[in-house]
């Protein structure tokens, strides 16, 4: 589904492309597509019919479904539309047999109208003993209308279509309505198209094959005949061995478990059992025959063996995807004539969709994976699309704003797809293993097997910022990724300002617990002072020695005899401490020792 003009956006037309595949998944679609091109290969022509109805009992908002026609030959198409999808065609009409029993619980006040006189054809046996003829017709009602371009004040006039239905029986109408299309939704699926002096000529595939299966069936009728009309193999042997055992008269009718012969000689030799003889062959001619007339209908279909899985001489894989080239060549126009006719009910749906869809609702849609998801429709939206502040609402969508086209293209399908993706992504992670931390998530979702998803997840988990995607599987915007490349930077720095100022207050801390220990060493220096000065005179003496020879590094037997003067300054000392602490006044000093002398 692509956009068209200026009031369609893209966002709106993958929501219109979930609708349809909804549509299609809810009416089991393949199911049409598969009974149309059955028809179209054996007769040249199949149909696809696309209704709308409730969505359920209970319901009053109604849903579009895609059925299909199980026999072709009573859909009766406008002869003189010439477009292959019938996007032209101005009538059809669909007849359909019904229980009577049916008929009168659906109808109860119709009477049965006798046709049977009316003429011959289709205007007979419109009421049997046991079924009903209905009759669904569709036709195009054309009414001419003036259009006003306010821009510029022109005007012209146009012709505004609108598809009508009735159903009949007889000659009468049961039901009508108008359909919320401008086409007759019944979409033919043609084979081969010939026109000739203005008439269309549709055939299928096996259509020129017909000849050929014809000599073909007759050659395996002339072979099987040929086997059948000749005689069973014999028993051969001399006159006289099947004398004495009656079974002989026996051995080509009945399974016989042995068999006894008389022995016999001849000229003086005896002569060996009997032999059956050789049996009857094929003919090779016909033979031959049979795979020449094989050859003609792969031919005459464009169809061959390695299309059909079968053994053939092409042994490489290039050979073999060349043959089966040659099949499609031959054969495209089928695959594209139902292409156009799948675009055709795109079309319709399109169509269909603003006025089926015409209240507010909540929809849902697939992805091209086959995953749900639910949107929000509103017609009175004034747009194509609108987001909201409500986060469980992601957007509102209008479909009946602006025009869409429909393309359709065929391939092959999405699981086959997701295969291929998933071998190649492996051959590439296999001959650079780096890129495995690149696309190893993606890989690992296109694999089916338990757990693929979830390992899927935590790789994506581990993916850096710029590869994340968002929650609906978008990339992130790259001002995001910058804003939170900013944020991660402010965090980083706060947290190096975090630990400057932690070292700060460490450095604080160990200054005062550095302050605190000066205090306690001056206060156990102050201590240790009052606890000398509470000495006795032999007490302060003996530790001011032990000082003295502790800074002078030697001991007390090593003094010099010039240190003697600090033993002198020490007495002169003691007076004063003596008169400071209240006790009696030491001795005065006595003279100095002579040099050499040592302490006593």
């Amino acid at each position: 589904i692509r956009p068209v003009n200026n009031g369609a956006d893209e966002e709106t037309s993958e929501v219109l492309m979930g609708i349809i595949r909804h549509i299609q998944d809810n009416s089991n679609a393949s199911i049409a597509y598969d009974t149309a091109v059955e028809w179209q290969v054996d007769t040249g022509l199949g149909y696809i019919r696309v209704r709308n109805d409730w969505a359920d009992d209970k319901s009053f908002d109604q849903e579009i479904f895609i059925d299909r026609i199980v026999d072709p030959m009573k859909v009766y198409l406008d002869p003189h539309s010439k477009q292959p999808d019938g996007s032209d065609a101005e009538w059809c009409i669909i007849a359909e047999e019904i229980a009577k029993d049916d008929f009168k619980r659906m109808y109860p006040n119709v009477p049965e109208t006798q046709w049977d006189a009316a003429g011959n054809g289709d205007a007979q046996g419109w009421y049997t003993k046991d079924s009903v003829r209905v009759a669904e017709y569709y036709y195009i009602e054309h009414e001419e209308k003036e259009i006003y371009d306010e821009q510029t004040g022109r005007s012209r006039i146009t012709d505004v279509k609108r598809c009508m239905w009735c159903k009949v029986t007889g000659d009468t109408v049961l039901e009508r309505s108008e359909l919320p299309t401008k086409y007759i939704p019944i979409i033919p699926v043609i084979g081969h198209e010939v026109w000739f002096q203005g008439r269309r000529y549709v055939t299928g595939l096996i259509r020129n094959a017909k000849d050929a299966q014809r000599l073909y069936n007759y050659y395996l009728s002339a072979n099987a005949e040929n086997v059948a009309l000749a005689p069973k193999a014999p028993f051969i042997g001399a006159a006289g061995q099947f004398e004495t055992d009656p079974n002989w008269g026996r051995a080509n009718r009945e399974s016989l478990s042995y068999l006894e012969y008389d022995p016999i000689t001849i000229a003086g030799n005896v002569m060996g059992a009997p032999q059956r003889a050789q049996p009857p062959q094929a003919s090779s001619a016909i033979m031959q025959a049979i795979q020449l007339a094989e050859n003609d209908i792969m031919q005459s279909m464009g169809i061959y063996q390695p299309s059909l899985g079968a053994e053939s001489n092409e042994t490489s894989g290039r050979a073999l995807m060349l043959r089966q080239k040659q099949t499609e060549t031959g054969n495209f126009h089928y695959q594209d004539n139902l292409n156009r006719s799948i675009r055709q009910i795109g079309r319709i749906i399109i169509d269909m969709i603003p006025k089926v869809y015409d209240r507010p609702r909540v929809a849902r849609i697939l992805g091209e994976d086959g995953a749900p998801r639910t949107v929000n429709l509103d017609p009175t939206l004034p747009q194509a699309s609108a987001y909201t502040d409500n986060p469980a609402i992601d957007s509102i969508y209008n479909p009946s704003i602006g025009r869409y086209d429909v393309v359709c293209d065929s391939g092959p399908s999405y699981a086959t797809k997701r295969d291929e993706a998933a071998n190649m992504m492996l051959a590439l992670t296999q001959a650079n293993p780096n890129l495995f931390n690149m696309i190893g998530d993606l890989m690992l979702k296109n694999m089916d097997w338990p757990g693929a998803e979830e390992i899927s997840k935590r790789l994506q988990a581990m993916l850096p910022p710029q590869l994340q995607p968002t929650a609906d599987g978008t990339k992130v915007d790259p001002q995001v990724i910058q804003a939170q490349q900013m944020i991660e930077q402010m965090a980083s720095q706060m947290e190096h300002m975090s630990q400057e100022l932690q070292m700060t207050r460490n450095e604080a801390m160990l200054k005062i617990q550095e302050a605190e220990r000066q205090w306690f060493d001056s206060q156990t220096k102050r201590m240790d002072v009052e606890g000398k000065l509470m000495m006795t005179d032999q007490e302060l003496q003996a530790a001011v020695r032990e000082n003295l020879m502790m800074m002078m590094g030697m001991g007390a037997e090593e003094l010099p005899e010039e240190n003697m003067e600090f033993e002198s300054l020490e007495n002169n000392a003691m007076p004063g401490v003596h008169e400071a602490m209240g006790g009696p006044t030491a001795p005065a000093a006595q003279p100095s020792a002579p040099k050499g002398s040592a302490l006593r």
